[in-house]
């Protein structure tokens, strides 16, 4: 929802693998002893986009995987994004 949501505004560079897509959401309802929590809006950006129930593929593929501390230069999905930052364009 957040890539949807800044994309008309700046220029989202996508690292790592594709999102899993779910553009939608629910208010839960109680009735009587129960919840019922229906799907029953979709989210859109500033510009009506959305849509994007198969996911968003990333621009930049990286594996997303733990392979050291946060912030660590070994991890691929920060190696990317620097590499992106530098040369505007994937390593991969």
């Amino acid at each position: 929802m957040l890539i949807n949501a800044l994309s008309p505004f700046i220029d989202v560079v996508t690292i790592g693998e594709g999102t899993c897509g779910m553009p939608v959401g629910a208010n839960p309802v109680q009735i009587w002893d129960k919840m019922v929590i229906a799907i029953n809006y979709e989210t859109t950006n500033a510009v009506g986009a959305g849509g994007y129930f198969d996911g968003i593929d990333p621009e930049c593929f990286a594996q997303d995987r733990i392979v050291a501390d946060w912030g660590s230069i070994h991890d691929p999905l920060l190696r990317e994004a620097l590499y992106y930052i530098d040369n505007n364009s994937c390593f991969s």
